[in-house]
């Protein structure tokens, strides 16, 4: 699911809640849990003025890691959080009453990023022959 439609499924719920309150802005806190392009379309429309127009005071607030945003949303904190999905997935195996309308990225984006150890470390003594990773390879030897 795309970011545009979890951002419609929100206006929409909001929308929602607008019509409910009797015209008056509704109040939402958004957590966000990295400065990162994939998080920009909640600040887009922020800056651009979208979640006014469709009815929504919208309050961002940064919270420093997923499973944090994921415990604030939990205890009511804050109302939404855009966040990757691994905070999330662990709350409701733990029960909790949350789900998740999409997801900022399609693929785990984790890289393994090593120093480059020389030939006479203790690693490659121990094992009688090199571990190195050479640009452009994608495996090991």
């Amino acid at each position: 699911m795309s970011c545009r439609l979890a951002l419609a499924v929100f206006l929409l719920a909001a929308h929602a809640a607008l019509a409910a309150q009797g015209g008056q802005l509704a109040n939402v806190t958004i957590a966000y849990t990295s400065i990162s392009p994939q998080y920009g379309p909640v600040w887009i429309a922020k800056e651009a003025g979208f979640f006014r127009k469709n009815g929504v005071n919208a309050q961002l607030v940064y919270m420093r890691g997923g499973v944090i945003a994921t415990q604030a949303l939990v205890s009511d904190d804050v109302n939404f959080i855009n966040a990757g999905g691994g905070g999330v997935v662990d709350a409701v195996l733990g029960g909790a009453d949350i789900f998740m309308i999409a997801s900022p990225i399609n693929q785990e984006p984790q890289v393994l990023v090593a120093k480059k150890r020389s030939r006479t470390s203790a690693s490659s003594a121990a094992s009688g022959s090199p571990s190195t990773v050479s640009p452009g390879r994608r495996c090991c030897r």
